[in-house]
């Protein structure tokens, strides 16, 4: 499905922000002026907001000893590919913090197929790839896009605005049951939106159909601003039914093996990234949950979790073993882990050392 193409405005706090992240400007190539469809162009225009301060602040850390990663964090021109970068960035970030310059990017070629991170230790040279699904079902593309698309509309004025998306046959739990991708329907919304927030005055509201049976977008134009960068979006999805959680929780684990996530983890495993086994290798793959669609991030952490997810790779792998072992994981600045699935028990003993010695180990069990 083509994604929608956003563009940020480079302002003042932009080009502010630049000259005191010298190593991200210096990796970067954009105007002075006008915009940029850059996704760090929109963290560095957020940087009153403490999460993206710690963001930037993280990525400028990196910037010179994360290779091919970094590279791609700074040129994602989209918030899932952007999410996806960063991703493999905060787990280098966390193996560079326990095992210094043992750690790098891997050093691929163009067409070369390899691991994101390797380290190497005297003892041991462990493989890392990050693997961070995205369900994209349309409901997800939408709830992911529709308030960057409001927040950044090219319009000449500034404003409040609310925006609620609405299942006009009143399901509690709504399941959109898309007619078309949403991709050029959102294009289209824009242009709409944009033309209304200019002319609307204060009060004045706006229903757009989306492409779902009985599914309305509603606007509500709260205030206007002269200052065309003052711009506050409150934004509320309906409830669904489709929360990743469920695949592991309804039904058995070939229902999760068999499923539309189960076919993605297939898939990813048997491009065996990290290569063959072999004596002092440790390969894992590092599945990251954390672009989920789910209300329980945490759910990763149950020992519940683990054992259907354990029968789930096992069901999908069968005697086969693309990988040592599979790691699930929440990647972020502040990261947790749930337990790791061994596919080779051989290698227990090193998996637990190396886990326990970056702290990618799962919290400890509430009773």
């Amino acid at each position: 499905m083509p994604a929608p193409r956003f563009s940020y405005p480079i302002s003042e706090d932009v080009r502010h922000a630049l000259l005191n992240y010298p190593r991200i400007a210096g990796s970067l190539n954009i105007p002075i002026a006008g915009r940029s469809h850059l996704e760090i162009v929109r963290v560095m225009g957020n940087l009153h907001y403490d999460h993206c301060e710690r963001l930037a602040q993280f990525i400028d850390d990196l910037v010179p000893v994360s290779g091919d990663i970094g590279r791609k964090v700074l040129a994602a021109a989209d918030p899932f590919q952007f999410a996806q970068a960063l991703a493999e960035l905060y787990l280098l970030g966390r193996l560079r913090h326990a095992f210094g310059d043992q750690v790098h990017p891997a050093d691929l070629g163009p067409s070369q197929r390899g691991p994101d991170i390797e380290v190497q230790s005297p003892a041991l040279l462990a493989k890392l790839e990050v693997y961070t699904p995205i369900e994209l079902s349309r409901s997800q593309t939408l709830e992911r896009y529709v308030p960057i698309v409001l927040k950044y509309i090219d319009a000449p004025v500034g404003f409040s605005l609310n925006a609620e998306m609405v299942d006009t046959n009143n399901d509690l739990f709504c399941v959109y049951k898309f007619q078309s991708a949403p991709g050029a329907w959102l294009e289209d919304f824009a242009e709409k939106a944009a033309d209304w927030i200019d002319k609307a005055s204060t009060g004045a509201t706006l229903s757009l159909p989306v492409p779902a049976p009985g599914v309305v977008l509603k606007l509500r134009l709260v205030k206007r601003f002269d200052d065309p960068t003052h711009r506050e979006v409150t934004f509320s999805p309906p409830g669904k039914s489709t929360d990743t959680r469920l695949f592991f929780e309804v039904g058995t684990f070939c229902d999760t093996a068999k499923s539309e996530w189960g076919r993605k983890l297939k898939a990813k495993l048997f491009k065996e990234q990290c290569g063959h086994s072999g004596d002092g290798v440790l390969r894992i793959l590092v599945l990251n949950f954390s672009l989920a669609d789910t209300g329980w991030p945490e759910f990763i952490t149950r020992p519940s979790f683990h054992d259907r997810f354990a029968a789930t790779i096992d069901c999908l792998v069968k005697t086969k073993r693309p990988y040592d072992v599979v790691l699930p994981a929440n990647l972020s600045l502040t990261p947790f882990f749930g337990e790791a699935v061994l596919l080779d028990p051989s290698v227990e003993h090193s998996v637990r050392q190396f886990i326990g010695e970056c702290h990618l180990d799962p919290p400890p069990v509430v009773q």
